[in-house]
């Protein structure tokens, strides 16, 4: 896939087993997507071996699943390795504005055996100059409309209280840099 903007979730697996372990699909189960609204008037040592993308139709209103079997990933028998896979807003439907999202993800082996990862919360930085990522925080200039950015802080707020959530730290930077909005 070409154009893919959202983020990338980098996967380490270790393959316990006696046999080699080969992944030939992967689902994502999305149970939430959305862009935030534009307030402005405008790894480790494993190197990665292999590149992923599943683009989230924002059309579709979730929870849906999302499945791609252009994945052909092998892990040999006792060994660990990684792969990224990058799940964003598709690239015909993004918008200007960051999008968030909740996603589990499948890794479905060639022998029948699933692993889920999950849930993750995500984001994308969009386009929009007044609410982007800046080092390890987020800019995000003064709204023309206050009660604008604090329906933002509250669907990522609402994001955050989800039970087990792993937000991602771009997510987690996001929550802390829209505080004084809730």
């Amino acid at each position: 896939m070409t154009g893919l903007s959202g983020p990338v979730v980098d996967i380490a697996v270790r393959n316990r087993g006696s046999g080699a372990a080969f992944i030939k699909k992967v689902s994502v189960n999305v149970t939430s997507s959305e862009s935030l609204t534009s307030c402005k008037g405008v790894g480790g040592d494993l190197q990665t071996t292999a590149n992923y993308a599943i683009e989230i139709p924002l059309s579709r209103k979730p929870p849906f699943t999302k499945t791609t079997e252009d994945i052909h990933f092998d892990v040999k028998s006792g060994e660990n390795d990684r792969f990224t896979l990058a799940i964003g807003p598709d690239s015909q439907e993004a918008g200007h504005a960051p999008w968030i999202g909740v996603v589990t993800i499948r890794l479905h082996d060639e022998d029948g055996s699933d692993l889920d990862i999950g849930p993750i919360a995500l984001v994308d930085a969009g386009e929009d100059p007044h609410i982007r990522p800046t080092g390890l925080s987020w800019k995000i200039d003064k709204p023309d409309s206050p009660s604008c950015m604090r329906s933002n802080a509250r669907a990522v707020g609402e994001v955050m209280q989800i039970p087990g959530i792993s937000p991602s730290n771009e997510f987690s930077a996001l929550h802390r840099a829209l505080r004084p909005y809730r």
